[in-house]
């Protein structure tokens, strides 16, 4: 063995040391991201079933809205016929 391969060899050992700590770090790194990934997913999924809780609370609060305003609709019309049936009345005393 000569002294330039004697030399080499402690190179290239410590050259795939320093891969392999690198390549740790990166791994812990990825495995770090991916948690915070995991848990901004987690997160954004409790804010859309947040969200579709509104949604559904707001369509049942429209639905009693909508049935309300059926009903306004069909007192107004009857109060309507009222005011109607009460002009023909006052004109009809009128004319007498």
């Amino acid at each position: 063995m000569t002294i330039a391969s004697t030399a080499v060899q402690p190179i290239a050992t410590t050259k795939l040391i320093v891969d392999n700590i690198c390549l740790t770090l990166t791994n812990e790194y990825l495995a770090f991201e991916k948690q915070l990934l995991e848990n901004e997913n987690k997160h954004l999924q409790l804010l859309v079933e947040d969200i579709q809780l509104e949604i559904d609370m707001l369509r049942e609060e429209n639905e009693e809205l909508d049935g309300e305003n059926q009903d306004l609709h069909m007192e107004v019309a009857d109060l309507q016929d009222e005011i109607i049936d009460l002009t023909e009345q006052v004109n009809d005393l009128l004319e007498e």
